[in-house]
């Protein structure tokens, strides 16, 4: 129920969190060195303009899962490898953060917080 989202709590503070190229272990993608690129000046232009920027650069799949869900951010941006694998019955979609992990509308929405601004910059991929 898409009206569930909109009554959480909305975010008050300047934070961010970007993730760029994060490390695609056990998933054989290679690592994307346009997406670490992003990812840093993304973190640097974000810095520059009053906010306090967590950048997971080659992040770890428990590093960005415990970053996502114990602070709360007004900006989300991911860069890297997206997957659609709905087709081959794995039900996988989102961007993949290793391990297997996708994120993807379902995890956003468990979020205790809604965030001001998701950017995903990600192609198709496997």
């Amino acid at each position: 129920d898409d009206s569930e989202i909109l009554t959480k709590t909305s975010i008050a503070n300047n934070k961010a969190l970007v993730i760029g190229d994060p490390l695609y272990e056990n998933d054989n993608l290679p690592q994307l060195p346009a997406a670490e690129e992003e990812g840093i000046r993304v973190a640097n232009k974000l810095n520059a303009n009053g906010y306090t920027t967590d950048s997971l650069i080659h992040g770890t799949t428990a590093a960005i899962m415990q970053e996502l869900f114990t602070d709360k951010y007004k900006i989300l941006h991911f860069a890297g490898h997206g997957i659609y694998d709905i087709e081959k019955g794995q039900g996988k979609a989102g961007v993949a953060i290793g391990n297997g992990i996708c994120i993807d509308a379902a995890k956003i929405k468990q979020l205790g917080y809604v965030p001001e601004f998701v950017f995903i910059n990600c192609c198709f991929s496997k």
